[in-house]
């Protein structure tokens, strides 16, 4: 299944989507992430809006200008109002879709409220919320991938892992981890999907 799909799968409806790429730890893929995932909704001619809490500013320049971008400072910005104003943008039909790329400092503001957010924004307006999570071979990142779906995954919500294909790694790589019960509990809940980012 293509990651298009995997983003807005579990519906039948039109769908508005707000990918939000999350994981705490740096260079497992997440600029990288957000960019297919910008490429992927923007694939039926949809119009992504890209959003960057990443102060590298790697995704935006990855981007080259295919579409709006706005840079968030999320430790200065009421984040819960700044979602909100895109979720009405997205209804009043400005765009379809939003890519947020978070920094890995960033996690510590999103994660605790991704629930919140899923249900009390983004369903209101008809947008789904699908964070993803890349996945390296580092034990630290998949246990952060099995904490977070334990601990934050919603049924409005979605979830993408990534595999981390890059720097050489293969599918076979990520075998032993897959093959862990918990790994195998993960990818069986609703809304889980798992996706090879190459």
């Amino acid at each position: 299944m293509t990651m298009q799909k995997k983003l807005m799968s579990s519906t039948s409806m039109p769908l508005k989507v707000v990918a939000m790429v999350l994981e705490g730890k740096g260079g497992v893929g997440k600029s990288v992430s957000n960019q297919a995932a910008t490429a992927a909704l923007a694939l039926d001619g949809s119009r992504v809006h890209v959003a960057e809490s990443d102060l590298t500013y790697s995704t935006v320049e990855m981007i080259h200008g295919a579409g709006q971008t706005t840079l968030v400072d999320a430790d200065a910005v009421d984040l819960e109002g700044y979602l909100y104003d895109l979720a009405e943008r997205a209804a009043a039909g400005e765009f379809e879709h939003v890519a947020l790329d978070t920094g890995a400092r960033d996690e510590v503001n999103f994660r605790p409220f991704v629930a919140e957010y899923s249900k009390e924004i983004f369903a209101k307006f008809g947008m789904r919320l699908c964070v993803i999570r890349p996945v390296t071979l580092s034990h630290f990142v998949q246990s952060n991938v099995l904490t977070f779906v334990k601990e934050c995954k919603t049924d409005e919500m979605g979830v993408v892992i990534l595999r981390n294909l890059s720097q050489g790694r293969t599918v076979a790589h990520f075998k032993q981890w897959e093959d862990t019960e918990s790994t195998k509990a993960l990818l069986r809940t609703p809304g889980v999907e798992l996706c090879d980012l190459r």
